[in-house]
Parts: C-alpha cells; sequence; structure tokens
C-alpha cells in the first residue's frame, strides 16, 4: 500500500474543501455586507474572485503549454479563451471591452487555423489526461448551465410574486464561480501533470 499517495490525496482533499466552503463565506460576505437591493454587483466579492480565477486559469494554461511543448498548441488556445473571458468580465466596467478582445480573438482564430492538425492532435492528447474531466464539467457549469440556471424566466415561474432579482442573480453568479473554481482546481492539477511528465513528441 502506497501511504505517501494517500496522504497527498487526501491533503488536496481537504484543500479543495476549504476551497468550496471558502465559496460559501465569499457568498455569505456578498449576502450581509451590501446594503443595497441589488447583492451582487460588479463590485461584489464574488465578482472580485471571478475576475481573479478567470485571470489565473489564463496564467495556468500559458504556464502549462510553456512546460509542455506537446500541449502547447491547445493549452495555448485555451490560455487565450479565458483572457478573453477575463477581459469580457469587465463588460459593465469598460463599454469597449469587445474592442480590446478583438485582437486576442484574431489570434485565437490564427493559431487555430494556421496548422489546425496540431492542436487536434494535442487536444486528442489533452483529454486522455485525469485533469481534463474536471476542466469540462467546470467549463459547462461556467458556461452552460450557469446562464440557464440563471434566466429570468425560470426564476419568475419558481418564484412567482415572490421573485427578487437578488436571489436570481446570487445563484447565476454563484454557480458561474463555482464553474471557475473547478476549472481551477483542474488546471492545478494539469500543472503537476506537466511538470512531471516526459516529453511526448507530437509530429
Amino acid at each position: 500500500m502506497n501511504y505517501q499517495r494517500l496522504l497527498l490525496f487526501a491533503l488536496r482533499f481537504i484543500v479543495y474543501a476549504l476551497l468550496m466552503a471558502g465559496l460559501y463565506y465569499i457568498f455569505y460576505y456578498d449576502a450581509t455586507h451590501n446594503s443595497g437591493e441589488v447583492k451582487i454587483t460588479e463590485n461584489s466579492l464574488t465578482e472580485i474572485f471571478q475576475e481573479i480565477f478567470v485571470f489565473l486559469v489564463a496564467v495556468g494554461f500559458f504556464i502549462a503549454g510553456r512546460k509542455s511543448k506537446e500541449l502547447a498548441p491547445i493549452l495555448n488556445l485555451l490560455s487565450l479563451l479565458f483572457l478573453m473571458s477575463f477581459i469580457r468580465e469587465f463588460n459593465n466596467h469598460i463599454d469597449f471591452w469587445f474592442y480590446i478582445v478583438l485582437p486576442f480573438l484574431g489570434l485565437f482564430v490564427f493559431l487555430l487555423v494556421r496548422n489546425f492538425k496540431k492542436p487536434l492532435i494535442a487536444f486528442q492528447e489533452f483529454i486522455e489526461l485525469k485533469s481534463s474531466g474536471s476542466f469540462f464539467i467546470g467549463f459547462l457549469v461556467t458556461y452552460l448551465f450557469s446562464r440557464l440556471f440563471g434566466k429570468t424566466s425560470f426564476w419568475m415561474e419558481l418564484m412567482g410574486d415572490a421573485y427578487h432579482r437578488t436571489a436570481k442573480n446570487m445563484a447565476e453568479e454563484g454557480i458561474e464561480l463555482l464553474g471557475y473554481t473547478i476549472i481551477l482546481i483542474s488546471v492545478v492539477e494539469l500543472l503537476v501533470i506537466v511538470f512531471k511528465k516526459k516529453p511526448i513528441n507530437i509530429r
């Protein structure tokens, strides 16, 4: 029995559990410290941590791409994708955010189509990693489920005359932060993998 591996798993589990518990206290802080009717604003702790986490994800993918040449074609694209998401988070502060994103979007398309075979092969390698499962779950939670769960029509049907926008916003933004947290965890796991992994030649 490998006790060292079990101990490392237990430590990882505790750290991730504390991170998840920390999300609750972020939401609780916003619920109790914002005196206005709208609890989740662009300056709320929930929104700030969304911006921090998505930025860390972009940086994490960039670092992993620098370390792993075989995965770099897909990791660089993911880094650009989350960098664009980071800029998008400031849409209420910067009206012209889309024009800031445009050069990165152009670079994303260029890297994707320049030699499509390399990103495709790298993507096949990426989905074989242990970290990819949590990445895709986090991605779907953030970019699909949180949007659907936050639809106003759903909350109006659910709450009827008791509908309050604050509840909807808290649920939507809270789930979005949860998704970013899962993605960040997957990036941490990815970095551990690429710093341990032997290089693979992708032709």
